[in-house]
């Protein structure tokens, strides 16, 4: 009786085993493509909210002190040199500084600085010493600062690996210019 419900039982023939490898193989191709489209994905997604988030608060902690700025004083050129006198404090006491910001085309930084005195564009070994606010920064139209005492534009880009540069555009207004002969500012 044993040997009656068996005997029906041959197996596999070495067809069908390669037959059911290469169908199982072709499923394992497919889901692993889009597995590995799924993490490049990510990983561009990732890059591009990165330099987003590096652009945004790179301009927000330059707007934050040019808003709080009496002046601002811009060195147009390759390498760009920002002063501003920013009042600095809570509600009780308020102190003035002076605060640079420097962006180098050779380091493609942006670093800043903070001084109870006037503060002078950096030379290349002074200017890694600065604190450094944001790099893979690139100028948009040829400039990333540009202004007059009153207010800053910033036109700049940020380099975001294999996805394109995201671009920041912002400008901040000083609320309480006051256009007056500054220490921050060297002649």
């Amino acid at each position: 009786m044993i040997r009656r419900r068996f005997a029906s039982d041959e197996g596999m023939t070495l067809i069908e085993l390669v037959v059911a490898s290469m169908l199982g193989l072709l499923i394992l191709t497919i889901a692993g493509g889009f597995i590995i489209n799924g993490l490049r994905g990510q990983h561009s997604v990732s890059n591009l909210t990165d330099a987003t988030n590096t652009g945004q608060l790179t301009a927000t902690a330059i707007q934050t002190d040019i808003r709080n700025a009496s002046a601002i004083k811009v060195v147009p050129g390759t390498n760009q040199f920002v002063t501003a006198r920013v009042a600095r404090g809570g509600s009780t006491s308020v102190s003035w500084k002076c605060v640079a910001w420097f962006y180098s085309a050779t380091a493609k930084e942006i670093r800043f600085k903070t001084s109870s005195a006037a503060i002078t564009s950096p030379s290349t070994e002074q200017f890694k010493t600065w604190s450094l606010i944001a790099d893979g920064i690139s100028p948009v139209g040829g400039q990333v600062f540009a202004g007059d005492i009153s207010h800053l534009n910033m036109t700049f880009s940020v380099d975001a690996g294999t996805s394109d540069p995201v671009v920041i555009s912002s400008s901040a207004y000083s609320r309480n210019p006051s256009g007056e002969p500054d220490i921050c500012f060297t002649p």
